[in-house]
């Protein structure tokens, strides 16, 4: 073993043999290809954190929770193991966009623009992607649900009916609405409590115990800050909570300082262009890892996130090809791309009532065998396509189906900018 006794001059050589070697193994490395495993965005609907207002040194007080909301949304959507939702193509949205539609063309007519006209109709179908439009167009999945947004329009088919899977076409076995339109959580939370300091007990915020004591304004210098939060998702099904994440702080040395003059506000700059906006959002990515770990603990026996995630079949499979393709919730957004794998399960629903206005009791598999196993071969924004590759047993693939990781794609790795650099030497 070498030690730091060896003479001076062996230690020269071994230093300038070990940094050789280091230098070939490194290179070595740098050719390798690293990938990192894929996992999938499961979808959330996000409520608002709670927060207190923050009052400054000369009693301004400013909007704390929009701050916090804000920068929330922004983490939420950087995370790679959540993805806010987005509302997916069915008869409701459609109806609703093609009633926004006649309202913008009632509106340009009196008007007599074109170019407003065209604008309203950009405006009605704003919130739902034109891919997945073009995509479930293009199997043929919206043609039941386009026949339905025209019934809702007309009034032949009410919207209760529709929230409730009853169509024009009364042999479909019903999908109640909030099965497809549902996110796989909502999550929500609130700030604990906040604090900019510059003394011992002297700052800008707040602690469960109440507000600290600001002072009179001036000059004030930084010098550190936190921020606890708690977070929790829901099932928005059955209404029960699913994952409760303890506070998680982060505390960091700010040094930074703010003229506080009085009748000159500081307003939101405060939070947004100060680092104090660093500590708020490393808390958020914090949480929001905390959670992904107790998803993985509670219900994956591996501790594996692709265990965690499912999404649901949506429309009828006897509209497309004889059953022979199928679209689920879960698209581009989520991570998913085509040659994905996944299991497909009859699912039993029972409600404590109406399906949708009521708490949903349970959801069991309605076999221990998947009915088929899928292979995504085209990608929306927020929903793919998947042809069955095989059916494991005798049944029918039924809407509101449950949608399981089989295996993903393996990333493409890229090489490290090392070894380009070496190559090109």
């Amino acid at each position: 073993m070498w030690t730091w006794t060896s003479s001076i001059k062996d230690g020269v050589k071994l230093s300038a043999l070990l940094a050789i070697a280091g230098l070939s193994m490194g290179n070595q490395g740098c050719e390798k290809e690293v990938a990192k495993d894929r996992v999938l965005k499961m979808e959330v609907e996000i409520a608002n954190l709670k927060a207190r207002q923050v009052r400054t040194p000369t009693g301004e007080v400013i909007d704390f929770p929009y701050v916090v909301n804000t920068l929330f949304y922004r983490q939420v959507i950087n995370h790679d193991h959540f993805v806010i939702m987005n509302p997916v193509p069915s008869a409701m949205s459609l109806a609703e966009a093609g009633q926004q539609m006649k309202a913008g063309v009632a509106a340009t007519e009196v008007r007599a623009s074109e170019s407003s006209q065209a604008s309203a109709s950009a405006d009605a179908q704003s919130e739902l992607s034109g891919k997945d439009l073009n995509l479930l167009n293009r199997f043929g999945f919206l043609r039941q649900a386009r026949q339905d947004a025209a019934a809702i329009m007309s009034g032949e088919l009410s919207s209760e009916n529709a929230v409730l899977g009853k169509t024009t076409m009364q042999s479909k076995q019903p999908l109640p609405a909030c099965l497809y339109e549902m996110p796989q959580a909502f999550m929500g939370g609130e700030v604990i409590s906040f604090e900019a300091t510059w003394g011992v007990g002297v700052g800008i915020g707040y602690r469960p115990g109440g507000d600290l004591a600001g002072g009179v304004g001036g000059r004030v210098n930084f010098e550190q800050s936190k921020l606890e939060l708690g977070l929790r998702t829901d099932d928005p099904l059955t209404q029960q909570p699913v994952a409760i994440g303890d506070g998680v702080a982060n505390q960091s040395r700010t040094a930074f300082g703010i003229d506080f003059v009085p009748g000159v506000p500081v307003g939101l700059n405060f939070f947004f262009n100060t680092p104090i906006s660093d500590v708020i959002r490393t808390a958020m990515t914090r949480g929001l890892d905390q959670m992904a770990d107790r998803y993985k603990t509670l219900l994956s026996p591996n501790r594996d996130w692709n265990e965690v995630w499912e999404s649901r079949v949506l429309y009828d499979p006897e509209l497309v090809n004889g059953d022979t393709h199928i679209a689920f919730r879960g698209g581009y957004r989520h991570g998913v791309m085509v040659g994905d794998t996944f299991s497909a399960t009859n699912m039993a629903y029972r409600w404590e009532g109406a399906p949708c206005y009521t708490r949903l009791k349970y959801k069991i598999p309605s076999t221990t065998t998947p009915v088929a196993e899928l292979e995504v071969v085209s990608v929306g924004d927020n929903v793919s396509v998947a042809i069955v590759k095989k059916y494991l047993i005798e049944q029918s693939l039924q809407p509101g189906a449950q949608i399981r990781v089989m295996a993903l794609k393996k990333p493409v790795a890229a090489k490290s900018a090392a070894s380009t650099k070496t190559k090109r030497r």
